[in-house]
């Protein structure tokens, strides 16, 4: 399940592929992908990184990569999203980021502004009609 023709679709040059995928390596390479302590009400916690699922799925998606490699099937018999609860759960994000400064500033501190919300609302547009199974 991929996007045909994403690279051309959501970038206008070259250049601006480039950067998208620097951006991410950037994002890895200074290791802003890993776990770092949560504290609070006193107490510490682990926490998973700033890089979710989302972020993979828009690092897939506008790349032209199949999707449902990212993914894999939740063993609960009921969920709201589904028995691919991860995708869809992100699905779901692009389109807030979409919408919302709030969210989308989740979406570019991994990527900058190589990712611009219009780009999301095209990629969501996109993403209604993928349905892993």
């Amino acid at each position: 399940m991929k996007i045909n023709n994403a690279i051309n679709s959501f970038f206008e040059t070259k250049e601006q592929y480039v950067a998208f995928i620097s951006a991410w390596k950037s994002f890895i390479a200074e290791g802003k992908h890993k776990k770092y302590p949560l504290t609070s009400c006193g107490q510490e916690y682990d926490k998973v990184s700033d890089l979710e699922c989302v972020h993979h799925l828009i690092y897939a998606a506008l790349r032209g990569k199949d999707i449902s490699k990212n993914f894999t099937p939740n063993n609960r018999t009921q969920s709201y999203y589904g028995k691919f609860e991860a995708f869809n759960s992100a699905k779901e994000s692009v389109y807030y980021a979409s919408k919302n400064d709030r969210s989308f500033n989740n979406i570019k501190n991994v990527f900058g502004d190589t990712v611009t919300q219009d780009m999301l609302v095209r990629l969501y547009e996109e993403l209604k009609s993928i349905k892993l199974s």
